[in-house]
């Protein structure tokens, strides 16, 4: 349950859509590739634009428009798969790679959860232009 609307007058943020696995794992569903809620918000994002997406403060795991998971990048920002080593090595064995190799093309990050975010709970406005269809949003 939402504990409030979300407002981002403090920083820039991207709003990442974590429907079907945060559901899954929350039921104790194992899910290829994402082994727990931090696997859900860092990895195998469609980022058209890098340069943009590595200004963001936060990226906000969205269930169902309520904030549940909320990461801080680290300095490294987002990484093409596929052209980091670091990157490669950790999920060349997810069930998901090897069943789909053109994740390879698509951009994670490494970084931290932030478990006592204010953030957490909040509802996505509709202003924000976030739905379940659009799976990377911003908010600037």
């Amino acid at each position: 349950m939402a504990t409030g609307i979300f407002d981002s007058k403090n920083g820039k943020v991207i709003f990442v859509c974590i429907n079907k696995s945060y559901e899954k794992l929350s039921k104790g569903i194992k899910v290829a590739g994402r082994a727990s809620r931090w696997d859900c918000v860092r990895k195998y994002w469609p980022i058209d634009d890098v340069k943009k997406a590595n200004e963001a403060d936060f990226i906000l795991g969205v269930c169902h428009k309520e904030i549940v998971v909320v990461c801080k990048m680290d300095e490294r920002g987002w990484r093409k798969i596929s052209e980091d080593s670091q990157l490669m090595n950790g999920f060349k064995n997810d069930a998901e790679i090897i069943e789909c190799p053109s994740l390879l093309s698509r951009y994670a990050f490494s970084g931290e959860i932030v478990d006592d975010s204010p953030y957490l709970g909040m509802e996505i406005p509709i202003e924000y232009g976030f739905n379940q269809s659009r799976t990377v949003t911003y908010n600037y």
